[in-house]
């Protein structure tokens, strides 16, 4: 009984190890070609340094600045966009709407052959929204980018732009001056002035009556209240439109009502008139030791806002004028710094203020919540205003997308 109880054993082990053997050759037949190895995972393998050519038909490289100012994350953001030459001619103003907007910069700049004769280059401008037919900052943004990537030397740089042909001149070395020549804009009718689109234009900016100017406060109900139309109105030296660009210009006689603003975008939509496509406050910084912010209030409250709004003041009398733009028109709610916007405004101060009008040379400022920036102007005859800036880069990198997906 032993040896037959041994023989079954063995017998029983034997089948087993013949069964399993038999499984693993079959799941080795049947199933091995589906394994995937680590070394054949995404993860591992070695990315791509080059697109497909034969996938990707417009590729450019891409270089995020910012402009008039020298620190990063400063100034006014822009993304200039250089197509590779071979891609350059199949890129259409369809493709730079929509990487314009997936690129979410304020503005976006690119680079395109030149199609004028004795040009550099020719540019086109895109917000998020839509086309402009020119950009001050983009444009120094651009010639700092061919500049400081592209080894372009020349001193001098022609560009055609839908407004026209630009040029921007390098100066000592790290600033760019657009070379412009700016139309006045004209007064705004009696009617308006005095019966009521002024009005609500003030409401919808929104001025604040706080110890604090609305760029450095907190927000909280208390810090939220606004000072009266009456008041704002007292502010206002003159209203005026310059057409070509469709901006409503507000000049104040104090610096701390200009910091003071705080608009939402959707109010100046409906308050501005028809037409309209920017909104700008500007003022010349007061020499005035006290500046009351109320009428004929001279309660504890006035004078500590009066004292607030006087160290304000005294922040931005180094500065010939201080300026805010707000377009949200063109899907940008407070533009950072406005190159184009101050060659008109040196125009309009000169016209409404005598100590800029024996001024050669300005420094002006645009504050904002980003920091703001430095605009410094030159008044080179009585059509040429020379707006100069810095430019810092802060990324880059390329971009390839298959053309039928735009």
């Amino acid at each position: 009984p032993i040896a037959v109880f041994a023989h079954n054993v063995l017998a029983s082990s034997a089948l087993f190890l013949l069964t399993t053997e038999f499984l693993t050759v079959l799941h080795h037949v049947c199933f091995e070609h589906l394994r995937v190895s680590p070394s054949n995972l995404p993860c591992t393998k070695k990315r791509r340094t080059k697109p497909n050519k034969s996938a990707f038909k417009l590729t450019m490289n891409y270089f995020v600045c910012n402009a008039f100012t020298s620190i990063p994350f400063t100034g006014n953001p822009a993304t200039v966009c250089v197509p590779v030459k071979s891609t350059a001619s199949t890129l259409t103003p369809k493709h730079m709407q929509r990487l314009a907007g997936e690129l979410s910069s304020v503005e976006t700049a690119f680079v395109l052959p030149p199609t004028e004769p004795k040009t550099d280059f020719t540019l086109r401008f895109f917000t998020k929204n839509t086309e402009n037919p020119f950009c001050g900052h983009a444009t120094i943004a651009a010639a700092h980018i061919l500049s400081s990537e592209y080894g372009f030397r020349s001193d001098e740089f022609y560009f055609t732009t839908r407004s026209g042909l630009v040029v921007v001149k390098r100066k000592s070395g790290k600033f760019y001056e657009l070379n412009l020549r700016p139309s006045l804009p004209t007064l705004m009718t009696r009617p308006y002035i005095d019966n009521g689109p002024l009005e609500r234009l003030l409401i919808a900016l929104n001025f604040t009556k706080h110890h604090a100017s609305s760029l450095e406060r907190k927000s909280s109900a208390a810090n939220n209240a606004t000072i009266s139309v009456q008041e704002a109105r007292s502010h206002v030296v003159a209203a005026l439109f310059h057409k070509p660009s469709k901006n409503l210009i507000i000049l104040l006689d104090t610096a701390w009502m200009v910091t003071a603003a705080a608009p939402a975008a959707n109010d100046l939509l409906k308050a501005a008139p028809s037409g309209t496509n920017k909104v700008t406050i500007t003022a010349v910084p007061t020499s005035e030791a006290v500046i009351k912010p109320t009428i004929n209030d001279e309660s504890d409250e006035a004078t500590a806002i009066a004292a607030a709004n006087e160290a304000v003041e005294s922040k931005w009398r180094k500065y010939d004028f201080i300026t805010r733009l707000f377009a949200p028109w063109f899907g940008i709610n407070e533009d950072a710094v406005s190159g184009a916007s101050h060659a008109i405004l040196a125009k309009v101060w000169r016209e409404h203020n005598a100590t800029i009008r024996e001024k050669k040379a300005l420094c002006c400022y645009q504050p904002g919540r980003r920091g703001g920036g430095e605009v410094l102007l030159d008044v080179h005859d009585a059509d040429r205003i020379g707006v100069s800036g810095e430019a810092v880069t802060i990324a880059h990198g390329t971009t390839a997308f298959v053309q039928s997906h735009l």
